[in-house]
């Protein structure tokens, strides 16, 4: 196709003078003749053009030489070259046909210019063709094509020894298949365009094969466009591996730019230009990701980007800002909250030495109480029992204040002895004072709490030391009396006198008794008081102890909470970079 459009360049001289030649090298005047009479009288050279693709046109450079070298010889006068040549195609000398042939000739040789510019633009056209005549000998080889096996000969010759562009011309293009007869058939019916791949000397090249056929549809070569598509094929793999290499994650590949074709190398250039950028952005974003990873908080994207880039550098950017500004803010919290929980674990650790001793305190206090309690019910009920005394005596003293006035006149003899038992009776009326002080004492006393027990215990002593002062008193009055009884008839008036101290006495007694009632009320009062108090001691006791529980628990708590607080302040010294962060954001605030 390529030749088509070469050829159809050309002058319809070229076209005549390429009919003339290739018919004289392949089939004798016949030929010329043929090639002659297919030619419309007055054609135009789009006519001229496709006529001449039926032809070859290697076989019309090979002929062009020698119908040059015949011409010139002709027009020189040299008349035996001319001979020679009608007798070499088989023509009587002198003959119509010789000089039809001559004055063809003659004519075409004015215009082989045209023709030669159809063979230089062929030799300098980039597209390497090949042609061959209708029994497949290789008969041109452009430029580009002799420049590509020249440059790979040696190369080539490792797959084919006998290869060697300069014996290429004249062989047979079976050297290049593997099955000459099959391939020979295909060729055979072969109508249009074959495709054929060939690797050759490593060279990927690509066959476009096309069948001549001159205008009566007779088949009279083959025409080859060789492509070498090795680098284009090299650029496709390198393409498909710097892509795999890329959909799993590694951006190193590259396409090798270094390739002739122009359009391929920038397409390789472009292609490396892009994986670059990738590969840049995204190995800028890993080092600021990995230096967060170990804790460094101030690597930042700094290039300059774009688009989906620019977008990663601001947002990755921007999220290192963010999480040193709350590492910061962690940080100063976890300093917050270690001076806080150092106080509180001293404060708790303070509560909780002061609950034990607090539940220690109530415990020993609530085992006084006890006591006291047991003391206080011995003490109401002795005082019950004094009190039933108390009303008996009353009752006595009543008695005997109807003895006395019945017997006035036998105690007035007594009267001797009334001095002393005036004494006596009046040490009776003392011990009587004061144990009435004691007693209103020892109720105070009891009123109390805590060490008021003692002063309880104390009185109470003193109590028991009176009513033995007492005893011994009374026992004193009984001598005393059984001493008088002799002296009863001569007691009358001290009877008397006794009688009025009788009456005295039962005042005081009846006074005592209600005293001593009032204690007993008291103390069961009392009693009842210390119970509940022993109660509320006792629960007291037991919330303390709880409390206490609670305040060694809180200890350990906070304890606790504070070695949490270090391995937080551990973990986040891990990071570099939030101080800076959180200066500056409470230098901006």
């Amino acid at each position: 196709m390529q030749v088509n459009k070469l050829v159809r360049g050309t002058s319809l001289a070229g076209s005549v003078l390429v009919l003339v030649l290739c018919g004289l090298a392949l089939n004798g005047l016949g030929g010329v003749r043929d090639g002659l009479s297919a030619l419309p009288d007055g054609g135009s050279a789009a006519s001229a053009a496709d006529t001449v693709g039926t032809l070859i046109l290697a076989a019309a450079v090979l002929s062009l030489v020698t119908a040059v070298g015949l011409m010139v010889a002709a027009r020189g006068g040299n008349g035996g070259l001319a001979d020679a040549l009608a007798a070499r195609l088989g023509l009587p000398a002198g003959s119509a046909d010789t000089d039809l042939l001559l004055g063809t000739l003659d004519t075409s040789l004015k215009r082989a210019s045209g023709a030669e510019d159809v063979v230089k633009a062929l030799d300098r056209a980039t597209t390497m063709i090949m042609l061959a005549d209708k029994d497949y000998s290789i008969r041109y080889l452009n430029g580009s094509l002799q420049d590509m096996f020249r440059k790979h000969e040696d190369a080539m010759r490792k797959d084919l020894p006998s290869f060697s562009l300069d014996k290429l011309v004249g062989c047979n293009i079976d050297i290049f298949h593997k099955e000459p007869a099959a391939t020979r058939a295909m060729l055979n019916a072969l109508k249009g365009t074959h495709i054929a791949r060939l690797t050759l000397g490593g060279r990927h090249l690509r066959l476009a094969v096309h069948a001549i056929h001159d205008a009566k549809g007779n088949r009279t070569g083959t025409l080859v466009e060789w492509r070498d598509d090795t680098e284009e094929r090299r650029v496709q793999t390198d393409l498909e591996q710097v892509i795999a290499h890329a959909s799993n994650g590694n951006f190193s590949a590259r396409v090798n730019a270094k390739i002739e074709n122009g359009q391929l190398r920038r397409m390789a250039e472009a292609v490396n230009k892009l994986i670059d950028a990738v590969e840049h952005g995204l190995s800028e974003a890993l080092t600021v990701i990995d230096g967060m990873a170990r804790g460094d908080l101030t690597s930042r994207m700094t290039g300059t980007y774009s688009g989906e880039f620019g977008r990663l550098q601001s947002n990755l950017n921007g999220f290192g800002d963010r999480l040193a500004e709350l590492v910061a803010m962690i940080r100063e919290t976890s300093d917050v909250m270690q001076s806080t929980l150092t106080a509180i674990v001293s404060d708790a650790g303070d509560l909780s030495s002061r609950a034990e001793q607090q539940a220690s305190a109530l415990e020993e206090t609530a085992a006084t109480m006890e006591e006291m309690s047991a003391t206080v019910r011995s003490n109401a009920s002795n005082a019950k029992e004094a009190a039933s005394l108390a009303t008996t005596s009353s009752k006595s003293v009543q008695e005997a204040g109807e003895v006395v006035k019945e017997t006035v006149s036998a105690i007035e003899r007594i009267e001797v002895s009334s001095g002393r038992i005036a004494e006596i009776i009046t040490v009776i009326d003392s011990i009587a004072f004061q144990t009435n002080l004691l007693a209103l004492n020892a109720a105070v006393e009891a009123a109390r709490a805590g060490d008021a027990g003692r002063g309880f215990a104390v009185v109470a002593s003193e109590v028991r030391t009176l009513a033995q002062r007492s005893s011994e008193s009374a026992s004193d009055i009984k001598n005393l009396i059984q001493a008088g009884e002799s002296n009863v008839a001569d007691g009358v008036m001290l009877v008397r006198q006794t009688g009025g101290v009788l009456e005295t006495i039962l005042k005081s007694v009846t006074a005592l008794s209600g005293k001593v009632s009032e204690i007993a009320g008291a103390n069961v009062e009392q009693s009842a008081g210390v119970d509940e108090i022993t109660a509320n001691v006792s629960h007291l006791d037991q919330i303390t102890q709880e409390n206490s529980a609670l305040a060694s628990k809180s200890a350990s708590s906070a304890q606790d909470a504070m070695h949490r607080a270090e391995r937080l302040a551990e973990l986040i010294a891990f990071f570099k970079g939030a101080d800076n962060s959180s200066k500056s954001r409470k230098r901006a605030a």
